[in-house]
Order: C-alpha cells, then sequence, then structure tokens
C-alpha cells in the first residue's frame, strides 16, 4: 500500500484534496480491499475521515522503523560499481548481520530516480565522513567487511 501511494502521485494528490470522503473510502476499498488487513483499510479510512491522508507516508515512515527495531531487522543502503552477485550479497548480509546483531533482507534495488542527480554529491558541513569507517567510529565494520 504505502509503495503504491508513493509511486502513484495521482493517488497521493487525489486522497489529499477536497473530494468527498465517500469517495476516497469507496477508492481505497476496491483498490486495496484485498491487498491489506481489514485492520489497515479501518486505518486508512479513519485517515480520509479525519482529513488526514497528508501524514500517512510519515505514519508508515514511523510504523516501518519501529516494526523494524521491534523485529530486529536492519536497513542498509549498499553502493556499487558493479552490480553484486547473489553470492556477494548473501555474504554481505551475513557479515553486517554478526557485525550488529541485526537482521538484513534484502530487497530490491532503488531505482536512480530515488537517489541524488546531477552527479557530485556534496555531504551537509554538519556530518563529517571519517577515513576508514563506515559509520562506526572505532572502524569496526569497515574492517569486519574487509575480511
Amino acid at each position: 500500500m504505502q509503495q503504491t501511494y508513493v509511486d502513484c502521485p495521482e493517488l497521493k494528490a487525489y486522497l489529499c484534496n477536497r473530494t468527498s470522503a465517500r469517495d476516497k473510502k469507496s477508492l481505497l476499498k476496491e483498490v486495496f480491499g484485498d491487498e491489506v488487513r481489514e485492520m489497515v483499510l479501518n486505518f486508512l479510512l479513519l485517515l480520509i475521515d479525519k482529513r488526514r491522508m497528508m501524514v500517512f507516508e510519515a505514519i508508515s515512515a514511523i510504523f516501518v522503523q519501529l516494526s523494524n527495531e521491534k523485529l530486529g531487522i536492519a536497513v542498509a543502503d549498499v553502493t556499487t560499481v558493479e552490480p553484486l552477485s547473489e553470492t556477494q550479497k548473501a555474504e554481505l548480509m551475513e557479515k553486517l548481520g554478526r557485525v550488529t546483531g541485526k537482521r538484513y533482507p534484502a530487497r530490491a534495488p532503488r531505482p536512480l530516480a530515488h537517489r541524488r542527480r546531477g552527479g557530485a554529491h556534496r555531504r551537509p558541513p554538519h556530518r563529517r565522513q571519517h577515513q576508514g569507517t563506515s559509520g562506526s567510529d572505532d572502524g569496526r565494520v569497515n574492517g569486519e567487511l574487509a575480511g
């Protein structure tokens, strides 16, 4: 549901505009009625009734974050020059899991449209990148992944 909502700006615009709640609810039931749990559908209908669909993305992102924390799942975005083989992906996820104690389930690569455009990437001034580390102040992650 969340991905469809994000990937379809027309749906998002329609659900967030001043169209009648009855029409919006009818559309949600028709499109997602068989694909989402009844509790999720009822929550979406409540957001429509309360005119709060514009905060659905934020609610969904927070839910995913809390759910992942509860289940011991972490998300890692990996950028490589060439696509990784399935074996390389499995090894990377296994090593990340050993180092962090969390699970890293595979997910489909994001299209380039979600990434920054323009070639050069500028880091915000308040974030410094430390040489030789990958998100760890003491270099453990980088050293563990290299081995």
